[in-house]
């Protein structure tokens, strides 16, 4: 499984990469560099939203699970999306 998600990163890496270049000279040559700093705060993101999801979770009497918040809640998507 830790190949599987080590080529799936590197496959996501690279299309990131692809769809940067032609604006690298904007970005003063630093495509690598912002990939690799956008891919890096991913943990930190997830660890937020499931906290996020969590506080939802916790304050409304009528969510049933942490998954029903994920995938049906409205605001959990906008602060998904703010994220």
């Amino acid at each position: 499984e830790h190949v599987e998600a080590k080529q799936t990163f590197l496959s996501l890496r690279k299309l990131l990469l692809e769809l940067l270049a032609p604006i690298d000279h904007r970005l003063n040559g630093n495509s690598i560099q912002l990939a690799d700093s956008f891919f890096a705060s991913l943990d930190g993101i997830r660890s937020m939203l499931l906290l996020d999801a969590q506080f939802f979770l916790e304050s409304d009497p009528a969510a049933a699970s942490l998954e029903e918040v994920i995938v049906t809640y409205p605001g959990f998507n906008a602060i998904t999306s703010y994220r």
